[in-house]
């Protein structure tokens, strides 16, 4: 965001010096919420054109603009100031040093008496004014995010309005029993109505938590249903908003296409050859970086008749009405994923306010039994019951403390380092110790040095990929790390996934013998994991993709290179040249929980910080724990647990409550 300079900066710091004023603290309290100075700049000047200053509430507007700015900031589009979103803020700016006379309850009070008074004059207004600030049903909006949720809001409505069961029964048990019949598991009967929701219905919506089978269960068999009701594999459209979402989503259907490749359908054989590979939600619409629009819109709708999109949590207010204003009204919209999870980084819980539509008539269903984490091994019954305890923030066992030299990979465990089991705090040598017997543990590839390290000629390629023999070794490398992860609150603090891949940088080079003069900053030594940061179109790669650096050989080369190798959705391999794209890669022995979402392992650690900070909610531990299989290790104090399943990523939004007035 720009910074406000000149004659508005000027006039924003005279006013500072010219009475006593609330704005300075104010502009730098709101740094916590990852807002600027420059936010309470351009909230003082949009009052100082309202001229609020001769009714003596300027100071009263710029905090209540600054207050829906934070809440919107933190994914609510709208704000109760009576509610307790609005005294939390509050509680927090007191904190934060900001002089509110009255406290962070007299200041609500005041806001509230001064709204219902109309003293705020035409910085509020309702619905159809034009105003920075909308009021609607006691919830208040910044005027353009009002814009944006009713215009989402008509969209559902019409959906709504439209949703048909356009499918004859008879034709869809005959279709999805050739299906079930040629299955090499059993579906269960939450994954049965799941898919008949889907087929039968022109909008609906699919949640479930981690490995109930939303996709391997419901979206493929789905997909085999509506080939033989006569929908083109090939108008079928996959998407998720992330390219790593949406490859981990096409290897999952890829996976279980060797059973469809077995049938005789001609209907199975037309979806394999036809089935378009899954994007991201910005490349199926037609980004335009520049503009900042889309190529498909509303004057100009794609030509799919059927739209699913996985990981729909991830979704924001924009880019969910970018996707409906995109999409033909008759044209089947299937939206998957999980509200329990983290929702989007911007503006908005779409896909749980959806969630909350089926007693409008949203054809709505729900997958609760996990596949992943199964109930019949111990450790998946560890993790499915920490899960549910954090997700109803039950009172929560505490598991075995375990000490660093003993701790077992095994169903969920519990570390923490303090001599006093409640004072939430450890030494950074603790987490050390810990991340050394992960190393150990799981990272360590003594078995593998002499063919990393012996001759760089070794990694062969041919034009058509590795030779058969240094493809073995390469799959066995992604296998290795594909098994286990760190999982982080955030990328900085010395609990980070930046800190935390720094040491483990310096362990690999140790536990490899590469000496201080070839590390120079910024090397990443050949075997090591990194993760792309951003989608780079040309190359066809996406922000979260996997890689591994090697030196590889390619043909009519005289000497190896330094390439990243990143495994395809098919299965094969492909190198990049480290030079086209060391700006946009980082190591991955470690990775915040956000950059983890729709990814499984079989062993996880994850790593709290040494006290409690805003980020610490119970999505984010619920997400965090629900991506292992088999192992979970939480390192931090147990207290931090209990207040994370006690804490919610609250969002407010109006979306419920404007459908339902809206359907009468």
């Amino acid at each position: 965001m720009m910074h406000p300079g000149g004659t508005l900066r000027a006039r924003h710091d005279a006013r500072i010096q010219e009475t006593p004023s609330i704005l300075e603290a104010l502009g730098i309290a709101v740094q916590a919420w990852q807002l600027e100075p420059a936010h309470v700049y351009m909230a003082d000047h949009a009052v100082e054109t309202l001229e609020f200053r001769a009714h003596g509430l300027h100071e009263d507007a710029v905090l209540l603009l600054t207050l829906l700015l934070i809440s919107r900031s933190q994914g609510s589009t709208c704000l109760e100031i009576g509610g307790s979103i609005a005294l939390s803020i509050l509680e927090n700016l007191v904190a934060a040093g900001v002089g509110l006379v009255d406290g962070a309850n007299g200041t609500r009070r005041r806001l509230e008496l001064r709204l219902k008074s109309g003293g705020f004059g035409n910085l509020v207004s309702a619905p159809g004014g034009f105003s920075p600030v909308i009021e609607s049903g006691g919830k208040l909006y910044l005027e353009q995010t009002w814009q944006g949720e009713s215009r989402l809001v008509s969209s559902i409505v019409q959906r709504l309005k439209s949703v048909r069961n356009d499918v004859d029964p008879g034709a869809f048990e005959r279709a999805f029993d050739e299906v079930k019949e040629a299955l090499p598991f059993r579906l269960n009967d939450e994954q049965v109505l799941a898919i008949k929701t889907c087929v039968m219905s022109n909008f609906s919506v699919v949640s479930g938590g981690p490995g109930t089978g939303k996709t391997t269960g419901v979206v493929l068999s789905a997909l085999r249903v509506l080939v033989r009701l006569g929908f083109d594999a090939s108008s079928i459209a996959i998407a998720a908003p992330t390219g790593k979402a949406a490859n981990r989503m096409m290897e999952a259907i890829r996976a279980g296409m060797p059973d469809i490749h077995l049938s005789e359908s001609l209907a199975d054989r037309r979806l394999v050859s036809e089935l378009q590979e899954a994007s991201t939600i910005h490349r199926l619409l037609g980004s335009k970086p520049y503009s900042g629009g889309f190529r498909f819109n509303a004057r100009n709708r794609l030509k799919a008749r059927v739209v699913i999109i996985d990981e729909a949590s991830m979704i924001d207010l924009d880019l969910m009405n970018a996707l409906f204003d995109a999409i033909e009204p008759e044209a089947r919209l299937i939206l998957i994923g999980d509200p329990f999870q983290l929702p989007s980084v911007n503006t908005g819980a779409v896909f749980r306010d959806l969630v909350s539509l089926k007693e409008m008539g949203l054809p709505a269903a729900r997958l609760e039994t996990s596949q992943r984490a199964k109930d019949s091994d111990v450790g998946g019954r560890e993790i499915l019951k920490l899960a549910a305890g954090i997700n109803q923030s039950e009172v929560l066992e505490a598991p075995k403390q375990m000490e660093t030299l003993d701790v077992v990979f095994q169903g969920v465990r519990h570390f923490c380092p303090s001599p006093q089991p409640d004072s939430p705090v450890y030494q950074r040598q603790d987490l050390y110790a810990f991340l050394d017997r992960w190393y150990d543990e799981h990272i360590d590839l003594s078995k593998r040095r002499a063919q990393l390290h012996r001759d760089r000629t070794t990694f062969q390629e041919t034009d058509e990929g590795f030779t058969q023999i240094v493809e073995l070794f390469v799959h066995d490398l992604f296998e290795h790390y594909a098994k286990s992860r760190i999982l982080c609150l955030t990328q900085v603090y010395s609990s980070g996934a930046k800190a935390i891949n720094k040491f483990m940088h310096q362990a690999y080079g140790r536990a490899h013998n590469l000496t201080q003069d070839l590390w120079k900053q910024p090397t990443i030594w050949e075997g090591e994991p990194v993760m792309m940061l951003q989608n780079d179109y040309t190359l066809g790669l996406f922000n979260g993709d996997q890689g591994i650096v090697l030196y590889t050989l390619r043909p009519g080369e005289s000497h190896a290179k330094k390439r990243v190798v990143f495994m395809n959705s098919s299965g094969t391999y492909r190198t990049v040249d480290i030079g086209l794209i060391r700006h946009n890669i980082e190591l991955s022995y470690a990775m915040t929980i956000h950059k983890s979402q729709g990814s499984e392992y079989q062993k996880i650690a994850v790593i709290l910080p040494p006290a409690d900070i805003p980020l610490l909610t119970r999505e984010i531990l619920y997400t965090g724990v629900t991506r292992a299989k088999s192992s979970v290790a939480l390192f931090g104090p147990w207290p931090l647990v209990e207040l994370a399943a006690s804490r919610p990523n609250a969002r407010v939004s109006g979306i419920h409550e404007r459908v339902e007035r809206s359907l009468g």
